[in-house]
């Protein structure tokens, strides 16, 4: 279960946690790095945290349930599916440019040959139902031909968060207008010519 300690509320002590991990990587940073980066107690972190792993796990579950969260937000007043899907496009790269750091620590453990990936796939799956909520929604009205609902959700989560992150490596953030305008033609106009 998730432990929001009051690091987690704090962004900026958050989003030091986050570079900490995202730039050095798991096993390098230290419980004494957080602790300065953050400016607590090395015995604060242990009393919120049993360990370094702990820690971690949570920063990357809390950092889910900020983008849950904010997307869910954008979605609740809208009705139409096509505009549910640009709502949360938006959401997701504005997420990912505000904690841009969170993008690498994704990427490093959803591809990577971390045995504990299973984690984040599940976290990321929440993300991803909410797309597929979207998709099947919109295939029922008409709007969207869908063969595969989870595929396609799968697909449009991998298209925008590897755009964010080709955009942070390229510009040093998202860019989130034009990859949103990118990204939404893709998704609702597709590759070919007419």
């Amino acid at each position: 279960m998730m432990t929001v300690s009051s690091l987690f509320k704090d962004t900026e002590k958050f989003k030091n946690i986050i570079e900490i991990f995202a730039v050095k990587g798991y096993h390098p940073a230290t419980m004494d790095e957080i602790a300065r980066a953050t400016g607590v107690a090395k015995g604060t972190l242990y009393y919120h945290y049993k360990n370094k792993e702990d820690l971690y796990y949570s920063v990357i579950e809390y950092g889910v349930h900020i983008l849950e969260r904010s997307v869910r937000q954008a979605l609740q007043n809208q009705t139409d599916p096509a505009l549910k899907l640009k709502e949360l496009i938006r959401e997701v790269l504005n997420f990912f440019d505000l904690y841009s750091n969170i993008a690498f620590i994704f990427l490093r453990e959803l591809y990577g040959n971390n045995i504990r990936r299973d984690v984040l796939s599940g976290l990321v799956q929440r993300i991803i139902q909410i797309i597929g909520e979207i998709l099947a929604e919109g295939k029922e009205q008409g709007i969207f031909t869908v063969k595969d609902v989870d595929t396609c959700a799968t697909a449009v989560f991998g298209a925008v968060s590897a755009t964010a992150i080709r955009s942070i490596n390229k510009h040093g953030r998202v860019r989130s207008v034009q990859v949103q305008s990118h990204i939404e033609n893709l998704v609702f106009n597709g590759l070919l010519a007419e």
